[in-house]
């Protein structure tokens, strides 16, 4: 009986159990074996309606709960500009031209990133959205990496999930 049961956990976890890093974006890598080593719950999608991105899908205590994608942004610009478009392209897509930011802070990176993010709640086409936006920057790259929320009364599980995560990605080797 333990057997089957060990079986049944190794299979459940198995997307996590190969060895090659996860490419997120052009240039921005998880090593799988690290996600593993941490407990995180994720899988490598392909999911429609990101735009076909490659998505991360996570999970917390079992439950379906983020959608991780990464867009590779244009190094010239500084963090509090980027802020400021982030700003007024959520208004210009929530219902009420308004969002609320529920939570900022920023992130201590395993590797060469500087990582601030913050967590908005807003109303688009009739339905209501909390999403983590991080901002990674690094001396030769930056990202936006956004994670969709999915299950909204356990943000505060989801956004240690993210962090953590977030905190694992390094730039990929030339």
């Amino acid at each position: 009986m333990l057997r089957l049961l060990g079986l049944c956990i190794f299979i459940a976890f198995s997307p996590l159990c190969w060895g090659e890093p996860i490419a997120l974006a052009d240039g921005l890598m998880l090593d799988a074996e690290v996600a593993q080593k941490h407990k995180l719950t994720i899988k490598m999608e392909k999911v429609d309606t990101f735009g076909g991105l490659e998505t991360l899908v996570g999970r917390v205590d079992g439950r379906l709960a983020y959608f991780v994608s990464a867009v590779p942004i244009d190094q010239s610009a500084r963090k509090n500009v980027l802020w400021q478009r982030l700003s007024a392209e959520l208004k210009r897509n929530s219902d009420q031209k308004r969002y609320t930011l529920l939570r900022e802070g920023t992130v201590a990176s395993e590797h060469v990133f500087d990582i601030e993010y913050k967590v908005v709640d807003y109303t688009q086409a009739g339905t209501r959205k909390i999403q983590i936006y991080y901002l990674l920057d690094a001396s030769k790259s930056s990202y936006w990496i956004t994670a969709t929320t999915v299950v909204v009364p356990e943000l505060h599980a989801t956004l240690a999930r993210t962090n953590l995560l977030v905190s694992l990605l390094r730039p990929a080797s030339p």
